[in-house]
């Protein structure tokens, strides 16, 4: 149980420790530099694998049209078996 403790720990410390590195780290010409290993961590988290413009004509299709069939369910006149105070047929 000790050894789980620590490695929480750890792996707390860890995350402490890059999410302030992350917060505080900045160049002068605040620019983002592509040879610096934290510059190149946060930009890969921020962005994910998404392309920075989509052009619309390569999107074939924007709208599909969505054709449902609705049944009207058939209502019998048959006298209901139960008395008034007990539950419905279908719960």
């Amino acid at each position: 149980m000790k050894r789980a403790g620590s490695v929480k720990k750890f792996l707390s410390g860890i995350l402490l420790v890059a999410t302030l590195l992350g917060a505080f780290h900045h160049h002068h010409d605040l620019k983002t530099h592509h040879n610096c290993p934290i510059c190149t961590f946060q930009s890969n988290i921020s962005s994910g694998d998404l392309p920075e413009t989509v052009d619309i004509a390569q999107i074939e299709n924007l709208f599909v049209p969505i054709t449902a069939t609705f049944e009207v369910p058939k209502l019998s006149n048959k006298p209901a078996r139960l008395s008034n105070r007990s539950p419905p047929l279908f719960s």
